[in-house]
């Protein structure tokens, strides 16, 4: 697009507009000479105003204006867009950082269920061992305590029988060394006539080295028999003894049956209350670790419905804000052709320029 060659009385005017301008500027010098370049100036820009106007009212000038009117709105456009486009991209950064942090989140809380899991089945595990171990102390001492009572509850039947198998074997009838029949009547004197009229014998020490001999009597005297010194106590001591010693393992199995018998049943019982607890104590772990496992598996399932829930929620958000970009990204694309197009036509009116229409005005031609 270029500009129309001026009119001939346009140009004679323009040559008459120059030719006063010069006239006021040389008398100017030599009026005043200080005032001659500022007159100048002023002349000049008087001279040319009306030019200007006229300018800016040619077809080309009014056309090159609504070029650049449509030229800034295309770059208006674009900005706006890339603009927008700018801030869905932020808007998009921003939702992955806040879905990261809500994934670290949900990291931390499945983290804290396995710990807390983890420690409750300890717990549970602890408790258990440490009740099971009371039991198999329990059990154990239960072997100790069923010697003990047979024992305890023996003794009487044991007695008993010994003192019966004594009472069979007379003094003056045993031939025990160092005993006669006249300290076999002694002895019967007193009231010893068989073993199991005595319980023992007990030697005192007494000055001089002497040592007496004291005999306890079944009925708890303490006798003294002249003619019983130590060698015959020691005989005598030693024949009870050995009596008393074959009675013990001779004694009849029978005897002590019911009370065996009794006890194997109380021994039975204990143990199989050691065991129900046992099973109890078992029963009740894993009733533990099953509601504990129940309370976990909840807490799982909830924590994976809210990652889940998360993960969808992100991929909803980010696939409209991608939708949007893409929106954008095509009204950019659009703002960018309709601007280059724009600066395309506007660049057609290069040569629409003031200093040109006052060359065409000079010289004749644009």
């Amino acid at each position: 697009m270029t500009l129309d060659r001026p009119s001939r009385l346009a140009r004679g005017i323009w040559y008459l507009s120059i030719l006063l301008l010069a006239c006021v500027t040389a008398a100017a010098a030599l009026l005043w000479s200080l005032l001659a370049a500022p007159i100048a100036l002023v002349g000049a820009g008087i001279a040319v105003l009306p030019w200007r106007i006229t300018f800016t009212r040619l077809p080309q000038a009014r056309a090159r204006r609504v070029r650049r009117k449509a030229v800034a709105a295309a770059r208006t456009q674009h900005k706006h867009a890339a603009a927008q486009l700018k801030w869905q991209l932020d808007a998009r950064e921003l939702s992955i950082a806040a879905y990261q942090r809500e994934l670290d989140a949900l990291t931390d809380r499945r983290m804290h269920i396995e710990r807390e899991s983890a420690g409750e089945y300890a717990r549970i595990d602890r408790w258990r061992d440490q009740e099971l171990a009371k039991l198999v102390r329990e059990r154990t001492s239960l072997q100790g305590w069923t010697s003990r009572q047979l024992s305890r509850r023996t003794a009487a039947v044991e007695a008993r029988h010994v003192s019966d198998q004594l009472a069979r074997h007379r003094i003056d009838g045993a031939m025990i060394s160092g005993i006669g029949r006249g300290v076999a009547a002694e002895l019967e004197a007193v009231g010893i006539r068989t073993a199991a009229d005595f319980q023992g014998i007990r030697y005192k020490t007494g000055f001089g080295q002497s040592t007496t001999v004291v005999i306890r009597h079944r009925d708890g005297r303490e006798l003294r028999v002249p003619m019983v010194g130590v060698m015959r106590a020691r005989n005598l001591e030693t024949w009870r003894d050995g009596l008393a010693a074959r009675a013990r393992n001779t004694m009849p199995a029978h005897l002590t049956a019911p009370i065996r018998s009794q006890l194997a049943a109380e021994t039975a019982s204990r143990e199989s209350g050691i065991a129900a607890r046992e099973g109890a104590v078992k029963s009740a772990a894993d009733v533990q670790r099953r509601t504990a496992l129940n309370q976990t598996q909840s807490q799982r399932e909830a924590l994976a419905a809210d990652e889940q829930s998360t993960r969808s929620s992100h991929a909803a958000a980010v696939a409209v804000i991608d939708r949007d970009c893409a929106r954008h990204r095509e009204e950019v694309s659009a703002a960018q052709r309709r601007l280059t197009s724009e600066q395309r036509a506007l660049a057609a009116y290069r040569s629409v320029r003031l200093r040109r229409y006052l060359r065409a005005l000079t010289i004749g031609r644009p």
